[in-house]
């Protein structure tokens, strides 16, 4: 919402397991205010990295 009202978009996500414990996304954002977005994410047992890029 804005003061203008609703403006529309679209939000798309593709997620891939890059091995066992790394996952990558990749996300879309479609509309006024579009953007691009790539994380990496690893989870292991002793710790949680995450790395993101706009």
């Amino acid at each position: 919402f804005s003061s203008r009202g609703i403006r529309p978009g679209l939000t798309t996500m593709l997620a891939r397991h890059l091995d066992k414990n790394t996952m990558g996304y990749l996300q879309w954002r479609w509309g006024t205010q579009s953007s691009m977005n790539t994380s990496i994410v690893r989870d292991t047992k002793s710790s949680h990295f995450t790395f993101a890029v706009q």
